[in-house]
């Protein structure tokens, strides 16, 4: 085997991958090693001394980079690239490292390896073999260093621990030697995010409003944001060969709820309609159709001529339907107090109800008497599950599938009790409650928020409104209402009568 000569111009080269190795004094170490070496031999020049803090799993390295550059611009003079080890030099698969040492010899520059001299004559049997050995070594240290760095990284997902980077509005810190997530400044921008969509703004509005708090996201990557389970407290472990793809709970704090998540989930599944964001001077933006055209009516304001702001439901179609908000306002005012029921229809309802509710209470013992039974073969079930993991019984996959769906229904039965106790404690509460919005409709509307007009009138009005100056329109009214209003009375303010076939007639504010 013959050694390559080393010429006079000569090109240092270290490189470390690691933290670790950085701080270990490696670099000085492979710089004692180089400079030992030459100053064996005679009148060599040191032309440029790189060092790289990089990973060898490809040439993609500054330092490298700047070694092709400088070669490129030196074309004329013949140089020796000197390193310590040939993993020092490249731990890329072998392919990639044949195709960079052609590179380098069109460049005119040798490679010589302080621990292993070694030939590159392709033409010599013996070298190519030599040379194969040689470069696969790195390269299977590199695959085993990454299959040992998967394995730890998923060990770590499995125990909730997230140790990748930290997404918007979290930082890394240290606690126990482990990597855990913590909010940072920024948490709250990602939570008004989230609400936002819930609130009806549209996904460019969310971006300039993270944009402006300096959170910044593409319009291409915001929907990976909103789909990460790491803002609600969990921790998605990826399917890897025979494991399928698990959702466990994590160690770090969450930013948003639970039930803010799957609410965002809902709106981008397109399972919910976003809310129409409205102004409070337009609590029927939404819910207005053009007798005309039957679309949707918008709403503005319009400035006069002495600079006053008058508000209108008004159509963009070439009909030219325009209302006055006052009068549409005070009609539906009207409107409310018409449909109230009497106070001896409420009266009879209300003791309706409560026999109801008395009647209800056996089924109730027995259906507590049920989900009692549940939960104790549930927590035997996961008591069992952790028998046969430590058993080795069980695939560590299988359990925590298993696991997860075990404690989810527990989560749910728990829940449903909660709800079920906190109705039974405050039925009186929400009777009197309900009875007196039913019968004073106009009032409440009239107090309330946007919100609760909205609520109001979706729980009366399934369908969308027609304005007509003298009276309202709508296909049918909900059946609670339809209930306590006699089939032989007239309504002055509102005709129950199908609305225009081209109208969109569902009400996105009905609960």
């Amino acid at each position: 085997m013959q050694i390559p000569p080393i010429h006079k111009n000569v090109i240092k080269y270290r490189r470390v991958s690691t933290d670790e190795q950085s701080t270990n004094y490696s670099f000085a170490s492979q710089n004692d090693i180089i400079d030992r070496f030459l100053n064996n031999q005679e009148s060599v020049e040191v032309h440029l001394d790189i060092t790289d803090d990089a990973s060898g799993k490809n040439f993609k390295r500054p330092g490298f980079i700047k070694i092709l550059e400088y070669l490129k611009n030196h074309r004329a003079q013949k140089f020796s690239l000197v390193f310590i080890d040939w993993d020092r030099f490249t731990r890329a698969p072998q392919w990639e490292t044949y195709n960079m040492i052609n590179i380098l010899h069109n460049l005119n520059c040798s490679l010589y390896c302080v621990f292993k001299p070694m030939g590159l004559d392709f033409d010599d049997p013996d070298e190519v073999v030599n040379q194969a050995i040689t470069f696969a070594i790195p390269a299977a240290e590199r695959l085993r260093i990454r299959r040992r760095t998967m394995n730890g990284t998923r060990q770590a997902l499995k125990q909730g621990y997230w140790c990748n980077n930290a997404p918007y509005g979290y930082k890394m810190v240290r606690e126990n030697h482990k990597s855990l997530l913590t909010p940072n400044e920024k948490a709250p921008d990602i939570l008004r995010g989230f609400q936002m969509l819930i609130d009806g703004n549209t996904i460019p509005e969310v971006i300039n409003y993270l944009k402006e708090n300096k959170v910044y996201h593409a319009h291409s990557n915001i929907y990976t944001m909103f789909r990460n389970v790491l803002y609600c407290g969990q921790v998605k472990v990826p399917a890897l060969k025979d494991e399928s793809e698990i959702i466990i709970e994590g160690k770090h704090q969450p930013i948003v709820s639970r039930e803010i998540f799957q609410e965002v989930q809902d709106i981008l599944d397109g399972k919910r309609r976003k809310q129409l964001k409205k102004h409070e001077s337009f609590p029927l933006k939404g819910i207005l159709l053009c007798p005309t055209c039957g679309k949707m009516l918008r709403a503005s304001f319009s400035t006069g001529r002495h600079g006053g702001k008058f508000g209108y439901y008004h159509c963009i179609g070439t009909c030219k339907t325009r209302h006055k908000i006052q009068e549409a306002h005070n009609l539906l005012t009207h409107l409310l107090g018409e449909l109230q029921p009497t106070e001896k229809l409420l009266s009879y309802y209300k003791m309706v109800l409560e026999d109801t509710f008395k009647t209800d209470c056996q089924a109730k013992i027995t259906h507590t008497t049920n989900t009692h039974k549940r939960k104790a073969e549930i927590k035997q079930k996961l008591q069992h599950l952790d028998n046969l993991l430590l058993e080795g019984g069980l695939k560590s996959s299988d359990y925590y599938r298993l696991q997860e769906n075990l404690k989810l229904e527990l989560t749910q039965i728990e829940n449903k009790e909660l709800e079920v106790r906190d109705i039974e404690k405050n039925y009186k509460l929400y009777l009197d409650w309900g009875i007196n919005l039913v019968g004073n409709l106009d009032y409440y509307y009239s107090s309330g928020t946007l919100e609760a007009k909205s609520a109001i009138l979706g729980s009366i009005f399934p369908e969308k409104l027609i304005f007509e100056q003298s009276h309202y329109r709508t296909p049918r009214l909900n059946n609670f209402i339809s209930l306590f209003r006699p089939s032989d009375k007239e309504l002055q303010y509102l005709q129950i009568q199908e609305t225009p076939a081209n109208a969109s007639v569902l009400f996105d504010g009905s609960p």
